[in-house]
């Protein structure tokens, strides 16, 4: 190995390390959120005749646990829940 070919990886390994490090702490939050312990419940508001149902307070309820989250229907009588825990629910209008 040649002094020159020393020098040249002396000089690199400090950037490689760098690098390394970077590259590790830009990775590390989404590899955390991919654990993420949750999930959505969402659907639309009808009534029997097919009509949609605005402004109408839905309930979902944890039937093990007992957590129980409320929302809203929109204008086009949709409804979200995010960020859910997984369990057994019912959903109440």
């Amino acid at each position: 190995m040649t002094l020159y070919t020393r020098t040249v990886q002396q000089n690199c390994q400090p950037i490689l390390q760098t690098l390394t490090i970077v590259t590790i702490l830009l990775l590390l939050p989404a590899a955390v959120f991919g654990q993420g312990y949750f999930g959505t419940v969402s659907g639309i508001l009808t009534d029997s005749s097919g009509a949609i149902i605005q402004g109408a307070r839905i309930t979902l309820l944890d039937e093990e646990k007992g957590y129980r989250f409320t929302t809203t229907s929109n204008g086009e009588g949709r409804y979200l829940f995010a960020s859910i825990p997984p369990g057994s629910y019912s959903v109440t209008a």
